[in-house]
């Protein structure tokens, strides 16, 4: 085996047993991530990996708005968009993300909040 491919999948395993995630899972997340995705699933929260895959979105789509059940469906969490708020909220206080509403249409029952890279609007 080559010594890369040797070492990657050491860090991996590593990253399961850490991370709770089973082995073939976090080789799905390196291949989805690269290679820079090998050291996020070593963190031990995953709201340190989810944060990571927020910002790595928003950054490769500066200028769109997104509605936080788009983006994780796009992240690929389905239609649990939950995980994202406690993320999304300290993104903004940390100036990386704004946020807003929609403005409330006739017959609409929920007005809906959007988010954007913070780089747009400078």
């Amino acid at each position: 085996m080559h010594l890369v491919t040797a070492f990657a999948f050491a860090v991996l395993a590593a990253a399961s047993a850490t991370s709770g995630l089973w082995f073939p899972t976090a080789v799905y997340g390196m291949l989805a991530a690269g290679w820079a995705g090998v050291w996020v699933f070593a963190m031990k929260s995953s709201e340190a990996r989810l944060r990571y895959f927020v910002v790595s979105w928003l950054a490769d789509h500066p200028e769109q708005r997104v509605y936080s059940l788009d983006l994780a469906r796009d992240l690929g969490l389905g239609n649990m968009s939950a995980p994202l708020f406690p993320v999304l909220w300290q993104l903004e206080l940390d100036g990386l993300v704004t946020s807003g509403w929609d403005p409330l249409e006739p017959g609409q029952r929920f007005r809906r909040r959007w988010y954007a890279s913070a780089e747009a609007d400078r």
